[in-house]
């Protein structure tokens, strides 16, 4: 055999084992979602197959849930948050008086004088006792369960596109490294065909 047969012969074994590495990784990124309802491939229903996600899905919601309850919902994050309402309700209490009064049939220059001290008066007033009644009503909200309910209620399509969106490049990688490992297998046992 030539020397041009035998590369060829390895190129060959090379592409052929980057095509099946390739379309491999392909088919395994596609079953992480697809099928969504389980698919029996033999008779009687003992060979089934279904999609990662869609399979999982009530326990990938429930971790999210404890996970999102732990960490996205942690003391420092209700620190920041209360800090942002404060500030936020401040200024719509402030906002709401000063229309309230500026719509007040007593239109005085004493009145446009205070307006802008009560309605910051009020707004110091009201604003803690607003912050505690949230804060004691977020404790008693169950963050996991809602988190739970709201990943439950999507729609795989909707998962998927939304994993996609975040792993994408990393999807392709896995695709790609599947013809590059493939190729390097195919290419080995090329030689070795060669050889023996």
């Amino acid at each position: 055999m030539g020397l041009l047969t035998s590369i060829g012969i390895i190129v060959l074994f090379g592409l052929v084992g980057g095509a099946i590495g390739y379309l491999t990784n392909v088919i395994a990124v596609r079953m992480l979602f697809r099928p969504e309802k389980p698919r029996c491939i033999l008779p009687g229903r003992r060979v089934c197959i279904q999609g990662l996600i869609p399979a999982r899905k009530d326990a990938l919601a429930r971790r999210l849930g404890r996970v999102m309850a732990k960490y996205a919902y942690s003391r420092s994050i209700r620190e920041k948050y209360k800090q942002r309402l404060e500030k936020e309700i401040a200024g719509l209490i402030r906002e709401a008086v000063e229309e309230k009064l500026r719509q007040s049939p007593i239109q005085s220059p004493l009145a446009a004088m205070l307006l802008p001290g009560l309605a910051e008066m009020l707004a110091k007033a009201v604003t803690p006792m607003v912050i505690e009644l949230l804060e004691k009503a977020s404790l008693r909200v169950n963050v996991a369960e809602i988190v739970e309910e709201e990943f439950k209620s999507l729609p795989v399509a909707e998962l998927e596109k939304v994993f996609k969106e975040i792993a994408s490049k990393e999807l392709r990688f896995i695709e790609i490294m599947g013809f590059i490992l493939g190729a390097i297998i195919g290419l080995a046992e090329g030689i070795i065909a060669l050889i023996v």
